[in-house]
């Protein structure tokens, strides 16, 4: 099994606000972030992403999901309050 991670991957279910305000925090605290916005759905290629992205206003971007890497105790004080995606 070759891509068996090394390190776990961790889904947890957070509402749209939730997502908005972890991204926030996690800029703030130098978490590396990945993150998912309604463009990503509604554009193509990357060029149509960034496209759109660059005229997007932050605060109206509707995020779907996040992907946080860093250490685990900064990643807990973000997610705690998050149940396991089911």
């Amino acid at each position: 099994h070759v891509g068996i991670s090394k390190y776990p991957f961790i889904i947890l279910k957070a509402t749209q606000e939730e997502i908005k305000k972890i991204i926030t925090k996690a800029k703030e605290e130098k978490i590396f972030v990945i993150d998912y916005p309604q463009e990503m759905f509604d554009t193509g290629p990357d060029e149509e992403l960034v496209q759109a992205l660059s005229k997007a206003k932050e605060p109206n971007i509707k995020y779907h999901a996040c992907v946080l890497v860093g250490e685990i105790e900064k990643l807990k004080i973000l997610t705690s309050h998050l149940k396991l995606y089911r």
